[in-house]
């Protein structure tokens, strides 16, 4: 018998034959036959089946026996016994089984939700952090590449990538400043060429060419001191704006490699955590219905295998009074051991896509990234 608890059934006397087809309901199902070796336990009707049974039979002993428990005959008593063997026995088993089942359905449904925060947590601390710090890397050396960020220079983030194909040897820090000194020499150029003084007349060559004469007309011949002052005035500029103008070539075809690997980056980072933050959002929403759908689902099992226990302790007490096994004074009955555990559901984890919200080529993405980074556009955008 059980001990006290919250839940409990009065027990009343021996002669007391108050039907206990009040306490569990449904048909009767079956005889004692089919019910001795628990046939039918594991379901609801057939413990029902067999409540109904044991309430009948109670009855009818009662009816025949009152309360003369010596005047029983031993057929009686042997049947009475098995319906409480099979209570205690086929029944009770059952009940256990479907309350275990019934708990270990519920701590799947919870660990499935408990599994979208540790696969979340998997991905941010695996691929979701390694793709953002690939991305956050890649716009650092296109930033520092093109100037508009403080850096070690090109050299210095050319090497981080492992690119040795793209390690230039290149003088500045970066676009601007080389594409700032290639403007400046071509300043520089232009002034030289407007600062060239007009060549003098080509004296006539000596006739008759003695050699003289012809080393007189070079030695001291005006036109020839000219284009050669001029000349070098003017080719040491040129190849000082064209060997700028060629770094500042590089350094644009450079950014321009950098510029393409962070959008590439950013477009995969993009991609993975959209697809993640839905993915999750997906699960932990789905999994949480359907943890409340089980555990609304086993709540009306474990009341009912409660109301069931109950019911069979109803029984066997009674029996086991119309018997003369005790003095038909007994406890309140504990269903307790029947209570399923609900586990509360942990918090939704937070999966936030704004910092890849933008598409490479939209607008927003081109104003938050390339803001201070100027004539910069989205590559590989049709116009």
């Amino acid at each position: 018998m059980g001990s006290a608890a919250s839940n409990s059934y009065a027990k009343t006397g021996c002669g007391d034959d108050t039907s206990l087809l009040q306490v569990v309901s449904g048909k009767a199902q079956g005889t004692l036959g089919q019910l001795t070796d628990g046939a039918g336990m594991g379901s609801e009707d057939g413990r029902n089946a067999m409540l109904q049974y044991g309430d009948q039979m109670l009855h009818l002993m009662t009816t025949k026996y009152g309360n003369a428990s010596s005047n029983i005959e031993e057929s009686d008593k042997e049947l009475l016994r098995d319906i409480i063997g099979i209570i205690n026995g086929a029944m009770y088993a059952s009940l256990q089984s479907d309350h275990e089942e019934d708990q270990n359905e519920t701590n799947n449904a919870h660990q499935a939700v408990v599994d979208c925060n540790d696969n979340l947590g998997s991905k941010q601390a695996g691929n979701i952090s390694t793709m953002r710090n690939s991305t956050k890397d890649a716009r650092e050396a296109h930033k520092v590449c093109r100037g508009g960020a403080p850096g070690g220079g090109l050299l210095q983030i050319v090497k981080s990538t492992s690119s040795e194909q793209r390690s230039l040897q290149l003088s500045h820090g970066s676009e601007d400043e080389a594409c700032q000194l290639a403007h400046d020499k071509l300043v520089v150029l232009n002034s030289t060429i407007h600062g060239l003084t007009e060549p003098p007349g080509v004296p006539a060559f000596p006739d008759p060419r003695t050699l003289e004469a012809v080393t007189g007309f070079f030695e001291e011949n005006a036109y020839v001191t000219w284009f050669q002052n001029s000349n070098f005035t003017f080719s040491q500029a040129k190849e000082e704006h064209d060997a700028a103008k060629e770094e500042c070539d590089s350094y644009k075809e450079q950014c321009d490699v950098l510029q393409h690997e962070f959008e590439l980056e950013y477009d995969l980072f993009r991609q993975y955590l959209i697809g993640a933050c839905d993915t999750y959002d997906d699960c932990f929403l789905s999994k949480s219905d359907e943890y409340a759908d089980e555990k609304r689902r086993v709540t009306v099992s474990m009341d009912n295998r409660k109301s069931a226990f109950e019911a069979g302790e109803i029984i066997i007490y009674k029996i086991e009074c119309l018997l003369g096994l005790h003095r038909c004074e007994g406890d309140p009955i504990d269903s307790s051991h029947y209570n399923l555990t609900f586990t509360d559901l942990p918090s939704k984890q937070t999966c936030d896509p704004s910092e890849v919200h933008h598409q490479h080529c939209s607008d927003e993405f081109i104003a938050a990234e390339y803001a201070n980074l100027e004539h910069t556009t989205g590559l590989d955008c049709e116009a």
